[in-house]
């Protein structure tokens, strides 16, 4: 740990290896491979994931220096968790897309991007009910905690699952 400009840094000459480092790369790596629709993409995607273990010093008694550090690999996960869950939508294997959302959800609960694409996910595995459900958890915590409403974009998927419309909802 060296300190430059009030701010602490880890010197890669002294690391052997640290594993914030390495997820950031293999996330990278595998997004680009997503990108490029390279075989084998989502699997290595998934791979790169797993070493994400929580919160970056979560529990440690360290001073602020490692929020920023923190809150970046905690996007890039989200992030990540996002586009693994497209691929497997595309791919159209929705259990694990719905799988891939409900992660986002269980370190974001108001993601609002990933509470649709579950509900997208959920109709496509026939669970349209489930995806009505998850709307409506949503919609009351987001009032409860925040005193707003959904997205004009959510509550119009809803309606479309209500009439009976959602058929197909990719890009809905």
């Amino acid at each position: 740990m060296t300190l430059a400009g009030d701010r602490y840094a880890l010197d890669p000459a002294l690391a052997a290896e640290f594993d914030v480092d390495d997820f950031e790369r293999e996330v990278s790596d595998a997004c680009r491979a997503l990108r490029r629709q390279q075989q084998g993409a989502a699997a290595q995607l998934e791979q790169a994931l797993r070493r994400y273990r929580g919160e970056f010093l979560d529990g440690e008694p360290v001073s602020d220096w490692h929020v920023e550090p923190r809150d970046r690999v905690q996007r890039l996960y989200l992030v990540a968790l996002m586009q693994l869950g497209e691929e497997w939508s595309r791919e159209q294997r929705y259990a694990k897309a719905v799988e891939a959302y409900r992660r986002v959800l269980a370190r974001d609960e108001l993601h609002e991007e990933a509470i649709r694409a579950l509900m997208r996910a959920l109709v496509e595995t026939g669970e349209r009910s489930q995806a009505m459900r998850v709307y409506h958890r949503f919609a009351d915590r987001l009032r409860r905690e925040l005193d707003a409403d959904p997205d004009d974009e959510t509550t119009r998927l809803l309606a479309r699952l209500q009439d009976g419309t959602a058929t197909e909802l990719r890009g809905a």
